[in-house]
């Protein structure tokens, strides 16, 4: 378990813990049994102050794989609760046409609303800023959510994490 940790070095706690657990669950796991996973992170404040924050809470209850279960929400839970970066993109130019495609919007002056009437569909208006989009979400925009899901599980980002 520690090895795989280590080996995630520079990335999310989160995502170092779940990779951590996987690893603990492939090598034989907990004698008992297994039907339910679940990891909770919290940040404390600076000192002094007793107010805690939920970084992640992510649970599997009765499942047949419940820890490869957790590490497959860690992507989702990325995704969806992150926060748009410095690489948010412009929303102009090239990047206004393709989402413009994407979304089937004609009307250049609905675009920013249709956007994020259709990033909040999916819970990704958090990655949206005025004026820019994050890369993922056009990603998810013109790849599919699937997709874009499958690439993060095979190489989860090292920015762009829930604070």
């Amino acid at each position: 378990m520690s090895s795989a940790a280590e080996r995630r070095r520079g990335q999310p706690f989160v995502d170092r813990l779940v990779r951590a657990l996987l690893a603990g669950d492939e090598a034989g796991g907990d004698r008992r049994g297994r039907q339910s996973a679940a990891v909770r992170v919290w940040r404390a404040h600076p000192a002094g102050s007793t107010d805690v924050d939920v970084v992640a809470d992510l649970r599997v209850d009765d499942a047949q794989r419940p820890v490869h279960d957790l590490a497959a929400l860690v992507p989702r839970y990325w995704l969806e609760y992150g926060l748009a970066g410095e690489d948010a993109l412009p929303l102009d130019g090239e990047v206004r046409g393709r989402v413009r495609d994407g979304l089937g919007v004609e009307d250049d002056g609905e675009l920013e609303r249709e956007l994020a009437r259709w990033a909040s569909e999916r819970n990704l208006e958090s990655r949206l800023r005025d004026g820019a989009i994050d890369p993922a979400v056009l990603a998810v925009l013109e790849r599919g959510e699937e997709v874009v899901l499958r690439e993060l599980a095979h190489a989860p980002p090292a920015t762009g994490w829930p604070a």
